[in-house]
Protein backbone atom coordinates (compact mmCIF):
# COMPACT_ATOMS: atom_id res chain seq x y z
CA UNK A 1 0.00 0.00 0.00
CA UNK A 2 1.44 3.43 -0.91
CA UNK A 3 2.30 5.82 1.90
CA UNK A 4 -0.64 8.11 2.55
CA UNK A 5 1.51 11.22 2.75
CA UNK A 6 2.90 10.83 -0.77
CA UNK A 7 0.35 10.74 -3.57
CA UNK A 8 1.17 8.87 -6.76
CA UNK A 9 -0.94 10.79 -9.26
CA UNK A 10 -0.02 8.51 -12.14
CA UNK A 11 -0.94 5.15 -10.64
CA UNK A 12 -3.88 5.76 -8.29
CA UNK A 13 -7.38 6.33 -9.72
CA UNK A 14 -8.37 7.99 -6.45
CA UNK A 15 -5.39 10.34 -6.31
CA UNK A 16 -6.22 14.02 -6.85
CA UNK A 17 -5.00 15.81 -9.94
CA UNK A 18 -2.04 18.15 -9.27
CA UNK A 19 -3.51 21.18 -11.10
CA UNK A 20 -6.78 23.09 -11.41
CA UNK A 21 -9.35 23.93 -8.72
CA UNK A 22 -9.23 21.74 -5.63
CA UNK A 23 -13.01 21.80 -5.09
CA UNK A 24 -15.85 22.62 -7.45
CA UNK A 25 -19.51 22.70 -6.45
CA UNK A 26 -22.20 22.92 -9.11
CA UNK A 27 -25.86 23.70 -8.35
CA UNK A 28 -25.53 22.05 -4.93
CA UNK A 29 -28.80 21.60 -3.02
CA UNK A 30 -29.47 20.17 0.42
CA UNK A 31 -32.64 20.24 2.48
CA UNK A 32 -33.87 18.79 5.76
CA UNK A 33 -37.59 18.16 5.58
CA UNK A 34 -39.14 21.31 4.14
CA UNK A 35 -36.20 23.50 5.10
CA UNK A 36 -33.85 24.28 2.20
CA UNK A 37 -30.34 24.81 3.62
CA UNK A 38 -28.24 24.96 0.43
CA UNK A 39 -30.07 26.31 -2.60
CA UNK A 40 -28.10 25.82 -5.81
CA UNK A 41 -24.58 26.59 -4.57
CA UNK A 42 -21.83 27.13 -7.15
CA UNK A 43 -18.25 27.43 -5.89
CA UNK A 44 -14.70 26.92 -7.18
CA UNK A 45 -11.82 26.74 -4.68
CA UNK A 46 -8.41 27.91 -5.89
CA UNK A 47 -5.39 25.79 -5.01
CA UNK A 48 -3.09 27.09 -2.27
CA UNK A 49 -5.54 29.73 -1.02
CA UNK A 50 -7.59 30.09 2.16
CA UNK A 51 -11.30 30.57 1.50
CA UNK A 52 -13.51 31.71 4.38
CA UNK A 53 -17.26 31.12 4.33
CA UNK A 54 -19.09 33.44 6.70
CA UNK A 55 -22.71 33.27 7.72
CA UNK A 56 -25.10 33.51 10.65
CA UNK A 57 -25.57 30.52 12.94
CA UNK A 58 -27.74 28.00 11.14
CA UNK A 59 -27.03 29.31 7.63
CA UNK A 60 -25.69 25.97 6.37
CA UNK A 61 -21.93 26.57 6.59
CA UNK A 62 -21.13 23.28 8.31
CA UNK A 63 -23.58 21.42 6.08
CA UNK A 64 -21.60 22.69 3.09
CA UNK A 65 -18.34 21.31 4.50
CA UNK A 66 -19.93 17.95 5.23
CA UNK A 67 -21.26 17.72 1.68
CA UNK A 68 -17.70 18.26 0.42
CA UNK A 69 -16.18 15.56 2.63
CA UNK A 70 -19.08 13.14 2.16
CA UNK A 71 -20.43 13.07 5.71
CA UNK A 72 -23.64 14.31 4.09
CA UNK A 73 -24.69 13.69 0.50
CA UNK A 74 -26.34 16.53 -1.45
CA UNK A 75 -29.89 16.08 -2.71
CA UNK A 76 -28.81 17.32 -6.14
CA UNK A 77 -25.87 19.00 -7.83
CA UNK A 78 -22.25 17.92 -8.09
CA UNK A 79 -19.16 17.92 -5.88
CA UNK A 80 -15.78 17.58 -7.62
CA UNK A 81 -12.40 17.17 -5.92
CA UNK A 82 -9.27 17.87 -7.97
CA UNK A 83 -11.15 17.33 -11.22
CA UNK A 84 -12.98 14.14 -10.19
CA UNK A 85 -16.68 14.05 -9.39
CA UNK A 86 -17.04 12.47 -5.94
CA UNK A 87 -20.60 12.98 -4.67
CA UNK A 88 -21.76 9.89 -6.58
CA UNK A 89 -18.99 7.57 -5.34
CA UNK A 90 -19.61 4.52 -3.20
CA UNK A 91 -18.69 4.88 0.47
CA UNK A 92 -15.56 2.73 0.00
CA UNK A 93 -14.34 4.95 -2.86
CA UNK A 94 -15.21 8.11 -0.92
CA UNK A 95 -13.20 6.81 2.04
CA UNK A 96 -10.11 6.72 -0.17
CA UNK A 97 -10.76 10.29 -1.31
CA UNK A 98 -11.00 11.40 2.33
CA UNK A 99 -7.37 10.44 2.87
CA UNK A 100 -6.51 13.54 0.82
CA UNK A 101 -8.80 15.81 2.89
CA UNK A 102 -8.12 16.93 6.46
CA UNK A 103 -11.08 17.92 8.63
CA UNK A 104 -10.84 19.98 11.82
CA UNK A 105 -14.12 19.46 13.66
CA UNK A 106 -15.72 22.23 15.71
CA UNK A 107 -15.27 20.28 18.97
CA UNK A 108 -11.90 18.83 17.87
CA UNK A 109 -13.37 15.26 18.09
CA UNK A 110 -10.18 13.74 19.46
CA UNK A 111 -10.33 10.11 20.56
CA UNK A 112 -10.67 10.55 24.31
CA UNK A 113 -9.32 7.08 25.15
CA UNK A 114 -6.08 7.65 23.19
CA UNK A 115 -3.14 9.86 24.04
CA UNK A 116 -2.04 12.55 21.63
CA UNK A 117 0.51 10.30 19.94
CA UNK A 118 -2.07 7.60 19.20
CA UNK A 119 -4.61 10.17 17.98
CA UNK A 120 -2.12 11.32 15.36
CA UNK A 121 -0.78 7.86 14.57
CA UNK A 122 -4.26 6.41 14.03
CA UNK A 123 -4.60 7.09 10.25
CA UNK A 124 -1.19 5.57 9.57
CA UNK A 125 -1.99 2.44 11.56
CA UNK A 126 -5.34 2.10 9.78
CA UNK A 127 -4.32 2.85 6.20
CA UNK A 128 -0.57 2.27 5.77
CA UNK A 129 2.18 -0.21 6.51
CA UNK A 130 4.61 2.42 7.78
CA UNK A 131 7.19 1.33 10.31
CA UNK A 132 6.84 2.59 13.87
CA UNK A 133 9.94 4.76 13.57
CA UNK A 134 8.47 6.55 10.54
CA UNK A 135 5.08 6.99 12.22
CA UNK A 136 6.81 8.55 15.21
CA UNK A 137 8.82 10.89 12.98
CA UNK A 138 5.67 12.12 11.26
CA UNK A 139 3.74 12.54 14.51
CA UNK A 140 6.52 14.63 16.04
CA UNK A 141 6.85 16.71 12.86
CA UNK A 142 3.09 17.42 12.81
CA UNK A 143 3.16 18.50 16.45
CA UNK A 144 6.12 20.79 15.78
CA UNK A 145 4.25 22.37 12.87
CA UNK A 146 1.42 23.34 15.23
CA UNK A 147 3.90 24.55 17.88
CA UNK A 148 3.34 21.76 20.42
CA UNK A 149 6.06 19.93 22.31
CA UNK A 150 6.23 17.30 25.04
CA UNK A 151 2.53 16.43 25.03
CA UNK A 152 2.61 13.20 23.03
CA UNK A 153 1.59 10.99 25.95
CA UNK A 154 -1.08 13.20 27.46
CA UNK A 155 -4.76 12.39 27.08
CA UNK A 156 -6.98 15.02 25.42
CA UNK A 157 -8.70 15.76 28.75
CA UNK A 158 -5.32 16.87 30.14
CA UNK A 159 -4.99 19.59 27.48
CA UNK A 160 -6.37 23.11 27.34
CA UNK A 161 -8.95 23.99 24.71
CA UNK A 162 -6.31 25.68 22.58
CA UNK A 163 -4.01 22.67 22.79
CA UNK A 164 -6.85 20.33 21.82
CA UNK A 165 -7.56 22.47 18.77
CA UNK A 166 -3.88 22.42 17.75
CA UNK A 167 -3.78 18.62 18.09
CA UNK A 168 -6.88 18.43 15.89
CA UNK A 169 -5.11 20.58 13.29
CA UNK A 170 -2.01 18.38 13.51
CA UNK A 171 -4.17 15.30 12.89
CA UNK A 172 -5.77 17.01 9.89
CA UNK A 173 -2.43 17.82 8.22
CA UNK A 174 -0.38 14.76 9.19
CA UNK A 175 -1.07 12.93 5.90
CA UNK A 176 -0.19 16.04 3.88
CA UNK A 177 -3.68 16.45 2.39
CA UNK A 178 -4.59 18.45 -0.68
CA UNK A 179 -7.34 20.22 1.28
CA UNK A 180 -8.03 21.08 4.92
CA UNK A 181 -11.56 21.92 6.08
CA UNK A 182 -12.03 23.89 9.31
CA UNK A 183 -15.42 23.95 11.03
CA UNK A 184 -15.54 27.02 13.33
CA UNK A 185 -11.86 26.69 14.37
CA UNK A 186 -11.94 29.50 16.94
CA UNK A 187 -15.28 28.67 18.60
CA UNK A 188 -14.97 28.22 22.36
CA UNK A 189 -11.52 29.80 22.56
CA UNK A 190 -10.62 33.00 24.34
CA UNK A 191 -9.36 35.87 22.13
CA UNK A 192 -5.68 35.11 22.74
CA UNK A 193 -5.97 31.44 21.80
CA UNK A 194 -8.25 32.29 18.88
CA UNK A 195 -5.53 34.63 17.59
CA UNK A 196 -3.05 31.78 17.93
CA UNK A 197 -5.19 29.46 15.82
CA UNK A 198 -5.59 32.14 13.14
CA UNK A 199 -1.81 32.62 13.05
CA UNK A 200 -1.35 28.86 12.82
CA UNK A 201 -3.66 28.59 9.81
CA UNK A 202 -1.66 31.29 8.02
CA UNK A 203 1.60 29.60 8.94
CA UNK A 204 0.45 26.26 7.48
CA UNK A 205 -0.62 27.94 4.26
CA UNK A 206 2.74 29.70 4.01
CA UNK A 207 4.94 26.70 4.90
CA UNK A 208 2.94 23.83 3.35
CA UNK A 209 1.04 25.59 0.58
CA UNK A 210 -2.13 23.92 1.84
CA UNK A 211 -5.56 24.78 0.44
CA UNK A 212 -8.08 25.55 3.19
CA UNK A 213 -11.81 26.18 3.51
CA UNK A 214 -12.90 27.72 6.80
CA UNK A 215 -16.48 28.18 7.92
CA UNK A 216 -16.97 30.65 10.74
CA UNK A 217 -19.02 33.55 12.03
CA UNK A 218 -15.85 35.06 13.56
CA UNK A 219 -15.17 38.27 11.64
CA UNK A 220 -11.69 38.73 13.07
CA UNK A 221 -10.74 35.23 11.94
CA UNK A 222 -12.08 35.93 8.45
CA UNK A 223 -10.16 39.20 8.26
CA UNK A 224 -6.94 37.58 9.46
CA UNK A 225 -6.78 34.37 7.41
CA UNK A 226 -9.05 34.78 4.38
CA UNK A 227 -7.63 35.29 0.90
CA UNK A 228 -11.24 35.13 -0.27
CA UNK A 229 -14.38 35.65 1.81
CA UNK A 230 -17.93 34.59 0.94
CA UNK A 231 -21.15 35.22 2.87
CA UNK A 232 -23.73 32.41 2.92
CA UNK A 233 -27.26 33.57 3.64
CA UNK A 234 -30.63 32.05 2.81
CA UNK A 235 -28.99 29.06 1.15
CA UNK A 236 -27.02 31.17 -1.34
CA UNK A 237 -23.79 33.15 -1.48
CA UNK A 238 -24.73 36.83 -1.37
CA UNK A 239 -21.19 38.27 -1.27
CA UNK A 240 -17.80 37.17 -2.62
CA UNK A 241 -14.45 38.96 -2.58
CA UNK A 242 -11.71 40.08 -0.24
CA UNK A 243 -12.65 40.80 3.38
CA UNK A 244 -12.42 44.51 2.60
CA UNK A 245 -14.76 44.13 -0.39
CA UNK A 246 -17.35 42.10 1.48
CA UNK A 247 -17.27 43.99 4.79
CA UNK A 248 -17.86 47.34 3.06
CA UNK A 249 -20.66 46.10 0.78
CA UNK A 250 -23.76 48.27 0.60
CA UNK A 251 -26.05 45.27 0.04
CA UNK A 252 -28.62 45.43 2.89
CA UNK A 253 -28.29 41.76 3.90
CA UNK A 254 -24.49 41.86 3.81
CA UNK A 255 -24.47 45.10 5.80
CA UNK A 256 -26.86 43.56 8.34
CA UNK A 257 -24.48 40.66 8.93
CA UNK A 258 -21.42 42.84 9.41
CA UNK A 259 -23.31 45.23 11.67
CA UNK A 260 -24.36 42.32 13.89
CA UNK A 261 -28.07 42.30 12.98
CA UNK A 262 -28.17 39.18 10.82
CA UNK A 263 -27.80 36.82 13.76
CA UNK A 264 -31.22 37.80 15.07
CA UNK A 265 -33.35 37.36 11.94
CA UNK A 266 -34.22 34.71 9.37
CA UNK A 267 -31.83 32.22 11.00
CA UNK A 268 -32.08 28.71 9.57
CA UNK A 269 -32.61 26.12 12.29
CA UNK A 270 -31.83 23.08 10.15
CA UNK A 271 -28.07 23.19 10.71
CA UNK A 272 -28.44 22.24 14.39
CA UNK A 273 -30.29 19.08 13.38
CA UNK A 274 -27.82 18.43 10.58
CA UNK A 275 -24.95 18.29 13.08
CA UNK A 276 -26.67 15.38 14.82
CA UNK A 277 -27.43 13.69 11.52
CA UNK A 278 -23.91 14.24 10.19
CA UNK A 279 -22.30 12.75 13.28
CA UNK A 280 -24.61 9.73 13.10
CA UNK A 281 -23.63 9.10 9.48
CA UNK A 282 -19.90 9.83 9.82
CA UNK A 283 -17.70 6.77 9.36
CA UNK A 284 -15.65 7.27 12.51
CA UNK A 285 -14.50 4.70 15.09
CA UNK A 286 -16.81 4.27 18.07
CA UNK A 287 -14.11 5.73 20.33
CA UNK A 288 -14.17 9.07 18.49
CA UNK A 289 -16.17 10.96 21.09
CA UNK A 290 -15.69 14.72 21.37
CA UNK A 291 -13.75 15.82 24.43
CA UNK A 292 -15.39 18.36 26.70
CA UNK A 293 -13.61 21.70 26.80
CA UNK A 294 -11.73 22.24 30.05
CA UNK A 295 -11.41 25.65 31.72
CA UNK A 296 -8.59 27.63 30.08
CA UNK A 297 -5.10 26.92 31.39
CA UNK A 298 -1.77 28.28 30.29
CA UNK A 299 -0.67 26.65 27.05
CA UNK A 300 2.72 25.78 28.48
CA UNK A 301 1.45 24.84 31.93
CA UNK A 302 1.15 21.38 33.38
CA UNK A 303 3.33 18.54 34.55
CA UNK A 304 6.43 17.51 32.61
CA UNK A 305 5.60 15.15 29.76
CA UNK A 306 5.71 11.47 30.77
CA UNK A 307 8.63 9.55 29.35
CA UNK A 308 8.00 7.42 26.31
CA UNK A 309 7.14 3.91 27.56
CA UNK A 310 8.32 2.52 24.25
CA UNK A 311 11.89 3.71 24.87
CA UNK A 312 12.22 3.12 28.63
CA UNK A 313 13.09 -0.53 28.18
CA UNK A 314 16.19 0.22 26.14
Amino acid sequence: MPEAAHIDHASSPDAPAPTGPVVELRALRKRFGKQVVLDGIDLSIERGKTTVILGPSGSGKSVLLKCIVGLLRPDSGEVSFCGQRIDNLSESRYARIRRHIGFVFQLSALFDSMDVFENLAFPFREHTNLKETEIRRRVIRALRLVDLRDIEYKLPAQLSGGQQKRVAVARAIIQEPELVLYDEPTTGLDPVRAQGINALIRKLQRELGVTSIIVTHDLESARTVGDRVLLLYGGKFIADGTFQDVSTSTDPQVHAFFSGKAETRDSIEAEHHSHVLALSTAKLPSTATPVAQEPPIAEDAGEPAPSDPRTDAS
